[in-house]
């Protein structure tokens, strides 16, 4: 006998036979998995070069200026800049898919989104779960390089 506990996004089937009963492990990973994947669409990858290019002209100007560049400093203002890049991205991808914009919007590589969130609408709280992490963790970088190198 087979019984479906759930609504149709998470359902789980049981089969019960003589004395034992058997859950399906699969169903429950691809939600996560639809997220994951929703968070990394979301980044929009080829953007983050973006920031890369900024740190990197930054630290050129400051060797040119006769800066000596130091590899921790340097680490600590690339990863906070990476976080806080993410973070923007992503608040940007949920707030756009929650007031629908996203939905009235053609995509094309420089507007309209990622979608990610269009495609997997139950990742919308993970969506934002990972925006405030991103901006967390650009906050943590931020509070530590001014609190250990300065203003």
């Amino acid at each position: 006998m087979t019984q479906r506990v759930g609504d149709t996004r998470t359902s789980i089937s049981r089969e019960w036979g003589p004395g034992m009963s058997r859950v399906s492990s699969a169903r429950r990973s691809l939600p996560a998995l639809a997220a994951g994947r929703a968070m990394l669409r979301s980044l929009r990858p080829t953007f983050l070069l973006l920031t890369l290019a900024c740190v990197a002209l930054a630290v050129g100007i400051a060797h040119h200026d006769g800066a000596t560049i130091t590899l921790t400093p340097l680490l600590t203002v690339l990863a906070g800049s990476l976080a806080a890049h993410a973070s923007v991205n992503a608040f940007n991808e949920y707030h756009d898919f929650r007031s629908g914009l996203d939905s009235r919007t053609d995509r094309t590589p420089f507007s309209g989104g990622s979608g990610a969130l269009i495609d997997e609408p139950d990742a919308e709280g993970a969506g934002f779960a990972f925006a405030a992490v991103m901006l967390t963790i650009a906050i943590g970088f931020g509070v530590y390089f001014a609190s250990t190198y300065g203003f």
